[in-house]
């Protein structure tokens, strides 16, 4: 009760220190410097957990400068044409896969091109080496005005705008924030747990889960919304469970439970971390010849390391693994087991895919839809030891008949190109968003996976030297620079870069 006071009254502090920065922005003559500075607030926002997961002060003034920068045009579009816009690609991550599966899913059907906003590495394979984007576009980084009015003119020559971009890309509602853009513009909420920015121009926002769809309705005051699932790739394997035992040298009568997931969904602290390695003993403690392997977390973190020596290696952290390992030991594994108290939804929807059954802990984040249709969730940790003791003793039967067809791409491709379809004949709207506080309980969970940053970065280079003084007296008198080393990174920022 006291950590949730204590939680609650920082998570205010920063949603006070936001409302009084606001005021700041009243004081600023400037379009460029207000856009600035509001790029500034967006990064904070996405980098810090406050009351809100929407922000329509924020996006009507990029709106308002949208219409005043954009004019009328009689561009006209060819049809089936799709302009996918992305920020930023990487290499790795699920967001770029999501992307990269949309696109592929569709290709059918559609002629597609992709635009970056602001790519800062090398653009992954998937999209250089791809024969299904006829062209990759990489804006220059020039003045913002004149990125939007060059994005503006490009997109106005598709039947159809698709957004994956990052929460805080200001180029979203410069651009379509006017309703001088006529193309249905199309908004992948790929970051539904957290903060984001867009949804006022969003024609209709592409949701991965029923979940996250009411909530982005009832929190963030988004109007027209729809699930489509997060797109997977079937797997088709081609040797049997003993098979992928003898490659790995696991014993026929071994009992396997498998976890998979970078080594922060497992806990930030050495108390969430302690939760899940406590439960993995009291499996394997109760279930003879049963190994636990976890692919992500490794043996040079302390905890994990504690954990393998304390069960004499039935706790067997065995860090990044290769695609080909990955699905030998998904083949091989009796038992999947999500990490927490972060989920890591691609590599379950893998696993499922696959034919492994699976238990998940419930928490405030949204669990997709399959999960919840197939009884998977557990309300408790001491439910999934139970469960799994019971399975892997096989005291309760292991139920694999679950179905994922819509995450696969002949329902899922069908699933989307009926909705772009009801776009057809569509024109762009800009929309009045009205977001309300999301609760507490919530917010705690949040807090957890985005942690804080006071945004001293590129987004804080770029504004006035007065503005940086006005902005440290609120981080001070809000509380948001608790220690010594954020005060000197501030003073540091505002005497260096002026």
């Amino acid at each position: 009760m006291v950590m949730n006071s204590m939680l609650s009254q920082h998570i205010k502090n920063k949603t006070e220190y936001i409302e009084e920065a606001k005021k700041l922005y009243l004081s600023i003559n400037q379009d460029l410097e207000k856009v600035h500075f509001i790029e500034y607030l967006l990064n904070f926002l996405i980098k810090n957990v406050t009351e809100y997961m929407s922000d329509s002060f924020l996006e009507n003034e990029l709106n308002k400068i949208s219409d005043s920068i954009h004019s009328e045009n009689n561009i006209k579009y060819i049809d089936g044409n799709i302009l996918h816009v992305m920020t930023e690609a990487y290499g790795t991550g699920g967001h770029t896969r999501l992307a990269e599966l949309f696109i592929k899913n569709i290709s059918s059907n559609y002629k597609q091109d992709i635009l970056l906003t602001r790519q800062g590495c090398e653009l992954p394979s998937i999209f250089t080496n791809s024969n299904i984007l006829d062209k990759k576009i990489i804006l220059k980084d020039d003045n913002i005005f004149d990125k939007s009015k060059i994005l503006f003119e490009i997109a106005s020559k598709y039947q159809y705008v698709i957004l994956h971009t990052h929460k805080d890309d200001v180029l979203v509602n410069l651009t379509f924030g006017t309703k001088k853009f006529k193309r249905p513009v199309l908004f992948v909420n790929h970051a539904d747990h957290a903060f984001w920015s867009g949804g006022s121009v969003a024609d209709l926002v592409l949701e991965l889960s029923t979940e996250g769809m009411e909530f982005s309705k009832s929190i963030r005051g988004i109007k027209n919304n729809r699930v489509i699932n997060i797109p997977i790739e079937e797997k088709k394997v081609d040797f049997s469970k003993k098979e992928a035992r003898k490659k790995l040298s696991i014993d026929n009568d071994k009992k396997i439970i498998l976890s998979i997931g970078t080594e922060y969904k497992y806990g930030s602290t050495e108390e969430e971390v302690k939760k899940f390695i406590d439960m993995a003993k009291n499996i394997v403690n109760n279930v003879d010849k049963c190994e636990f392997v976890l692919i992500g977390p490794s043996r040079q973190n302390k905890f994990w390391n504690e954990a393998y020596e304390f069960s004499n290696g039935k706790i067997n952290p065995i860090g990044m693994q290769s695609r080909e390992s990955l699905e030998l030991y998904i083949i091989a594994s009796d038992l999947y087991i999500e990490s927490f108290p972060f989920s890591s939804y691609s590599a379950y929807l893998e696993v499922l895919s696959l034919g492994l059954s699976a238990l998940t802990l419930k928490n405030e984040i949204f669990s997709l839809d399959v999960v919840k249709r197939n009884n998977m969730e557990c309300s408790s940790i001491k439910e999934i030891e139970e469960k799994a003791i019971n399975i892997l003793n096989n005291a309760i039967k292991n139920e694999k008949d679950f179905d994922i067809q819509e995450h696969l791409k002949e329902k899922w491709s069908e699933n989307i190109i009926s909705i772009i379809d009801e776009l057809k004949y569509s024109k762009h709207d800009v929309y009045n968003i009205q977001s309300k506080k999301a609760s507490i309980e919530y917010l705690n969970h949040t807090d957890k996976v985005i942690g804080n940053s006071l945004g001293l970065n590129f987004t804080y280079k770029k504004l006035p030297f007065f503005l940086k003084i006005k902005l440290g007296k609120l981080m001070i008198k809000y509380n948001i620079i608790r220690n010594f080393f954020d005060f000197v990174k501030l003073i540091e920022r505002i005497v260096v870069i002026k």
